[in-house]
């Protein structure tokens, strides 16, 4: 079935959980994940996540879910498939015909790297968006607005909107950070020349 109207967002080198309820009428239903992370068309076997068996009820969650899954690093920007497959008594395959089976894709957008200004990642009203600043250096420019608390210590995530007329927009962080975020709002086109709006 193709449910690749259907996406989330992730980001490189972010763990999310994934879990996958099944109907089993009575019978053993094995269930199998791959997600194209390099785009090739093909499921290769390290593109692929084991999330278990189900028996004995329907809309039963498998004995590997919630099954926490990496975005690896080498992850290629931009939109792919990732498929779902139940089967019945037998270990699930991504492709080819096999008998009592459905599969389902859906679609997955890995984020583009966005921790510098040069890389700013485009944003629009009413979307959420995931970010990491695992492994990202701090390096705020010159311009920057000036912190209302301590110095910064960590890394940082950039993004960008234009306004179609004069509005208000909000901006939050949330999610599960476990350490305090702020959020510096510039205006400008060129990052050498940018002016603090707010912090």
């Amino acid at each position: 079935t193709n449910f690749s109207g259907i996406t989330t967002s992730l980001t490189q080198g972010t763990a999310y959980p994934l879990s996958v309820n099944v109907n089993t009428v009575g019978l053993t239903v094995y269930a199998m994940a791959w997600i194209d992370w390099n785009h090739n068309g093909v499921f290769d076997a390290t593109e692929g996540y084991d999330l278990g068996s189900a028996s004995g009820g329907n809309n039963t969650v498998t004995s590997g879910s919630p099954l926490s899954i990496t975005v690896p690093l080498t992850a290629l920007p931009g939109t792919t498939v990732m498929r779902i497959r139940a089967t019945y008594s037998v270990a699930a395959i991504a492709c080819g015909n096999q008998n009592w089976s459905e599969a389902e894709d859906y679609s997955i957008y890995v984020e583009p790297p966005h921790n510098t200004c040069a890389t700013a990642l485009a944003v629009t009203c009413g979307n959420t968006y995931s970010a990491s600043t695992i492994g990202v250096a701090h390096s705020m420019p010159a311009t920057a607005c000036p912190f209302n608390g301590g110095a910064s210590t960590g890394g940082q995530n950039w993004w960008k909107y234009t306004a179609a007329s004069d509005q208000a927009v909000t901006l939050i962080t949330c999610g599960i950070a476990d350490f305090d975020t702020r959020i510096s709002v510039f205006s400008g086109t060129a990052c050498n020349d940018l002016v603090c709006l707010g912090l």
